[in-house]
């Protein structure tokens, strides 16, 4: 078997070998599967501190405004997940990633004081 096979999609290259899609489109698709997988995986991190959150009984309005922005920078990690072609492009993607993950850090710290409040 030829070692640059391709497992996953062995198709793909015979579709821009035959001029159905070019490289670039191809790319595009394979990066867009990436950041779908990234978000799928990212998303129980996202639900873990909700669901923290709603346990610890944090005010609603602060978990909605929370919850808008993680959506926000998801989705704008997305877009710029696809076109990510550049070294600028990729330093805003991590930048959003993390922009994430301190969305997620900082409902699990409000939900830990909150829970913690209540303890002492």
């Amino acid at each position: 078997m030829n070692p640059r096979y391709d497992l996953v999609s062995p198709r793909a290259e015979q579709l821009v070998s035959k001029g159905k899609l070019t490289q670039e489109q191809l790319d595009q698709l394979r990066r867009i599967q990436a950041a779908h997988s990234n978000s799928m995986e990212h998303y129980t991190v996202f639900t873990a501190a909700v669901l923290c959150s709603m346990v610890a009984k944090l005010d609603s309005g602060m978990l909605n405004r929370y919850a808008t922005i993680y959506t926000l920078v998801r989705a704008a990690y997305f877009l710029v997940y696809r076109q990510n072609t550049t070294r600028q492009a990729a330093g805003i993607r991590s930048v959003l990633w993390w922009a994430g993950n301190i969305v997620c850090i900082r409902l699990f710290w409000f939900a830990g004081k909150a829970l913690n409040a209540h303890v002492l």
